[in-house]
C-alpha cells in the first residue's frame, strides 16, 4: 500500500523573518478572530459565535454569526466594531447569511422565512422587505450571480441532501421552480464526512451549512461536516459550471481544515474576496467544552491553484499572522509573521489552584468534562483551548508565571481567557482587567501590557452595553508589542475582582517571539500505512528530530499543493480516518522549535489501492 516519492521540495530551511515594520506590526492578527463572543443565557454560561458569512460592502467588511444578536463591522479585517442589530427579529437565529446586491445587504437566517434588506449597515437599522420565500429550511445560502439572478442553497442533516434553488429578487425572493438536491453524503468514499471526533463512530455525520462563490468562471458549493463539536470539522466542496449544477467533488476536500493546533475546527464558513483581491474563508472552529455549540471564528487566506483546486492555510493561522495590504499569491505566501511559540510546555507557577472537591464540583454541567481533568497551570501552557488553569478564587491579585527557561526575544503575547464560573447576563458584555510583566531574573520586573483600566462593565455588576465595553471584551486577546522584549520570565495578573461565583481562569497564555540557535533538523525516515481493509484510514511515522517543540504534517493529492495541514505535538505519527477512499496522498512533515520551521523537502506517498 505505499511506495515512496520524491515529491517538490518546499523552500527549505526556517519560517524566519526579519524584523517587522510599525505598518507590518498593525496588520498583524490571531485565530480565534479576537471579538467581543457574545454570552448565552445557558447553565453553564458560554460565550458562541459560530457559521460565519463575511462580506465586503462600501469599503468595509461586515462579519455575520450566530448567536451574536449583531454583527461586526471593519475597515482592515484586524479591528472589529461591534454593531447591534435588534431590528432584525431573526438576528440570534443560527447560520445567518448574507448577499450584496443592488447596492445594498440583504439577510436570511436559519428558521425563518423573511429576509431583511439595508444600505447603511453602520446604523444597525434593517427593514424587512416582502418575502415569498417559502421553503423552511436550516443554514441558508444567499447568491447572487454576476448576470444578476438569485439563488438560495440550504441544507443542515445527517440524513437529507443539500439543496438549491433559483429565487426571484423582484418577486419576493418567490422560488422559481422547485429545489435539486445538489450534494448527497458519502460516507463510504470521504472518510472526513463520518461523525465523531476521529471520524470513528461509522455513521454519516451532519452535512451543513451550504455556501457559493464564482471563482474563475466555475461554481465552487462548498458544505460542512460531520459536525461542529468535533476535531474534524471541515468544508468540503463540488465543482460545477452552472449554479445548480451538475457538480463534481473536488477531491482535495475538505479544503477548509484544522484538526490539530490550540483551537481545532474551519468547518461551515464563507469565501470572500478583499479589497485587493485576495480571496479568504471565514468558519467556525470549537471550544465545545460546556457545550458542544460552543465555538469561536476563525479567518484563513484562501486561493485557487492552476487547476481550479479551492484551498486554504489554517495550521499557522493560531499564531500571529500578518494581513496583506495588496495582492498576494496564498499559495506560496502563508502570511506567518515568523515568530515562534515559546511558551508550550513551560515551567509554570500560578497564586493558586481550584482542587479538591471545588474543583469536582466545577466540573458538573461540561458537556465534555475529560478536556478539563484538572485545572493546574500547566493548562495554560498545553496548546489546548478547551482546558485552563483556574485560580482558587476570581480576586484581584491572581497571577500564573511562565518560565521560558532562558532569555528569549518577546514580541506577541496571546492571552485566552475561559470564564470559569462566570455568570453574566446575554447581554453583557464582559472586560477582563489584567497587565502582562516581563523579568529575565524574576526580581526586577517590567509590565509590557496594561489593561488594567478597562471599562468595569458587567464586572462592577452591572450590565455593560457601552461601546467602550463592546470594544474591550477580547476574550481571545492578541497583544503585539512594539518592540521585542528580551525576557525569561512572563507573568499575567488580574487586576479587577471578578463577579462572585467566577475565578480567574486562562485556556492559553501563549508567549510568541524568537529564541537565539537554529531550526530543527528536517525530518527524515517518514513512512505512510493505509489500512488494507479501509483506506480512508492512514498512519503517518516519522523519526523524530533533536530539538524539536513540535511537527507539521502536510498533504493533498498532489505534490504540487499540499495545502492541508495538521500541528503535532508530543508524539511522532498522525493517524487519521479523514482521507478519500479512491485516492492517492503526499505528505510531509516540517519540524520546529522556538528559533524556526525546517520545511520536509522529500515525502511519501501513500497508494489508495
Amino acid at each position: 500500500m505505499l511506495a515512496a516519492a520524491a515529491l517538490m521540495a518546499a523552500s527549505c530551511g526556517t519560517a524566519n523573518r526579519g524584523s517587522l515594520t510599525a505598518d507590518e506590526l498593525s496588520r498583524v492578527t490571531i485565530n480565534p478572530i479576537p471579538l467581543n463572543y457574545r454570552f448565552l443565557n445557558t447553565k453553564p454560561v458560554r460565550r458562541e459565535a459560530a457559521d460565519p458569512v463575511c462580506e465586503r460592502f462600501g469599503g468595509r467588511y461586515y462579519l455575520f454569526a450566530s448567536k451574536s444578536r449583531g454583527y461586526w463591522s471593519s475597515g482592515d479585517m484586524r479591528n472589529w466594531k461591534y454593531i447591534p442589530a435588534p431590528s432584525i427579529e431573526s438576528i440570534q437565529n443560527y447560520a445567518p447569511t448574507v448577499m450584496v446586491r443592488d447596492s445594498a445587504l440583504w439577510f436570511i437566517a436559519s428558521g425563518s422565512t423573511q429576509i431583511y434588506r439595508t444600505t447603511q449597515p453602520e446604523t444597525g437599522v434593517w427593514e424587512k422587505v416582502p418575502t415569498k420565500f417559502n421553503y423552511g429550511m436550516t443554514d441558508p445560502c444567499l447568491f447572487g450571480d454576476d448576470d444578476g439572478r438569485v439563488y438560495m442553497y440550504w441544507g443542515c442533516s445527517d440524513k437529507d441532501p443539500i439543496v438549491g434553488v433559483e429565487v426571484d429578487p423582484n418577486d419576493g425572493f418567490a422560488p422559481i421552480g422547485k429545489p435539486d438536491s445538489l450534494i448527497f453524503h458519502n460516507i463510504a468514499e470521504h472518510g472526513w464526512e463520518v461523525a465523531g471526533h476521529d471520524n470513528d463512530r461509522g455513521v454519516k455525520g451532519w452535512n451543513e451549512g451550504p455556501s457559493m462563490n464564482k471563482l474563475g468562471g466555475r461554481y465552487y458549493l462548498q458544505y460542512a461536516a460531520p459536525g461542529t463539536q468535533y476535531h474534524v470539522y471541515g468544508d468540503g466542496v463540488y465543482v460545477g459550471d452552472s449554479p445548480l449544477g451538475p457538480f463534481t467533488y473536488q477531491k482535495d476536500s475538505p479544503f477548509s481544515f484544522k484538526p490539530g493546533g490550540f483551537i481545532y475546527g474551519a468547518g461551515h464558513g464563507h469565501t470572500f474576496t478583499d479589497r485587493y483581491g485576495n480571496l479568504w474563508h471565514t468558519a467556525t472552529m470549537a471550544v465545545s467544552v460546556r457545550h458542544g455549540f460552543e465555538r469561536r471564528l476563525g479567518m484563513f487566506p484562501a486561493y485557487v491553484t492552476k487547476d481550479g483546486t479551492l484551498a486554504t492555510h489554517t495550521v499557522l493561522t493560531d499564531w500571529p499572522f500578518i494581513l496583506p495590504d495588496r495582492k498576494t499569491d496564498f499559495s506560496r505566501n502563508d502570511l506567518s509573521a515568523g515568530w515562534m511559540l515559546l511558551s508550550y510546555g513551560k515551567a509554570v507557577r500560578a497564586s493558586s489552584v481550584l482542587r479538591g472537591a471545588a474543583a469536582d464540583k466545577a466540573k458538573v454541567g461540561l458537556e465534555n468534562p475529560w478536556k478539563t481533568e484538572t485545572f493546574e497551570p500547566s493548562n495554560a501552557v498545553n496548546e489546548q483551548v478547551g482546558n485552563w488553569w483556574a485560580a482558587a478564587t476570581g480576586k484581584a491579585g491572581e497571577w500564573i508565571e511562565i518560565d521560558l527557561g532562558r532569555e528569549m526575544d518577546v514580541s506577541a503575547i496571546h492571552v485566552n481567557f475561559s470564564d470559569h464560573g462566570l455568570q453574566v447576563d446575554e447581554l453583557s458584555s464582559f472586560v477582563y482587567s489584567y497587565t502582562v510583566e516581563a523579568s529575565s531574573d524574576r526580581h526586577a520586573w517590567t509590565t509590557v501590557i496594561d489593561k488594567s483600566r478597562r471599562e468595569a462593565g458587567a464586572s462592577a455588576g452591572k450590565s455593560a452595553s457601552t461601546a467602550q465595553a463592546c470594544a474591550e471584551d477580547r476574550p481571545h486577546d492578541l497583544n503585539v508589542l512594539p518592540s521585542a522584549v528580551r525576557a525569561r520570565y512572563v507573568r499575567l495578573t488580574n487586576r479587577r475582582d471578578m463577579p462572585a461565583g467566577a475565578l480567574f481562569s486562562v485556556s492559553g497564555l501563549r508567549v510568541f517571539g524568537k529564541a537565539t540557535g537554529k531550526a530543527p533538523a528536517r525530518v527524515k525516515d517518514i513512512s505512510a500505512e493505509r489500512d488494507a481493509k479501509d483506506t480512508r484510514h492512514i498512519t503517518i511515522r516519522w523519526t523524530p528530530v533533536d530539538a524539536a517543540t513540535g511537527y507539521i504534517v502536510r498533504w493533498g493529492t498532489s505534490p504540487k499543493n499540499l495545502s492541508n495541514a495538521c500541528m503535532v505535538y508530543g508524539d511522532t505519527r498522525m493517524n487519521a480516518r479523514f482521507f478519500n477512499r479512491d485516492d492517492d496522498y503526499f505528505f510531509t512533515v516540517d519540524a520546529f522549535n522556538e528559533s524556526g520551521i525546517r520545511r520536509g523537502g522529500g515525502g511519501i506517498k501513500a497508494i489508495s489501492k
